[in-house]
């Protein structure tokens, strides 16, 4: 929760992204996932074929805010790539998160088949398995609590819970698979919300994996200002 004045001061230096929480310098990971079951060998196909698709995702993403695609034959060696910016930057923000999250997850995840890794900006993922439109809510959630204590919490709560219900539902009907809004708290602050998914999902996917994490709010944040859960496919704020 912050007053009207600081959001907007927070909104010029980029640094919300679903709701109000600290965070850590936007070019630094807030977390990483690196499948442990599945390696590559260095210098053979898969690496081959995972340089592809890590050298086009940025700025085949940069544009729109989304790009997925697949290099190589089917197989163990194929290679699957998605990435996604937050939906309120820039095409130029967008497209350095990505480059820096290229070199990030191969030194993060070294030799392993399938990555993801999220920026307060940004996210990237690649996996020799299919990932397209699949939602994948067991194998990574992260949940990040602001530490600071709400005021008038039953208020809140009951006010958040109306706000996530409805950006919830507008992101998983919107094309950009993302939605933004604001609701009075008290006579000078607002709270604010932001929820994402990405734009392979189906929109039914897109709502159920959103709506997963907002039951997840009390267990993550309760009582706290704000407070970020994010996953493969999708994230609130």
């Amino acid at each position: 929760m912050k007053s009207s004045s600081q959001f907007l001061q927070l909104v010029s230096l980029l640094i919300i992204l679903f709701s109000i929480t600290p965070r850590a310098n936007s070019d630094e990971p807030l977390n990483k996932f690196c499948r442990a079951d599945a390696s590559y060998a260095a210098n053979g196909t898969f690496q081959a074929n995972l340089d592809l698709v890590l050298s086009s995702l940025p700025s085949a993403a940069a544009p729109s805010g989304f790009a997925n695609t697949t290099v190589g034959r089917a197989g163990p060696d194929q290679v699957h790539g998605l990435a996604l910016c937050r939906g309120d930057i820039s095409p130029a923000d967008c497209l350095t998160c990505l480059k820096n999250a290229t070199k990030d997850i191969v030194a993060e995840c070294p030799h392993d088949a399938g990555s993801t890794i999220w920026y307060d900006e940004c996210m990237l993922r690649y996996d020799n398995l299919s990932i397209f439109s699949a939602l994948d809510m067991s194998s990574f959630n992260e949940c990040i609590p602001n530490p600071n204590n709400v005021t008038q919490p039953q208020l809140f709560d009951e006010l958040l819970g109306k706000l996530m219900d409805t950006v919830t539902k507008t992101a998983a009907q919107s094309p950009q698979m993302f939605a933004f809004g604001e609701v009075n708290f008290t006579e000078s602050n607002k709270i604010y919300g932001m929820a994402q998914c990405t734009r392979d999902l189906y929109s039914a996917d897109c709502y159920r994996c959103l709506r997963d994490y907002v039951g997840s709010i009390p267990s993550c944040c309760g009582g706290k200002e704000g407070g970020r859960l994010f996953g493969s496919n999708c994230g609130i704020r």
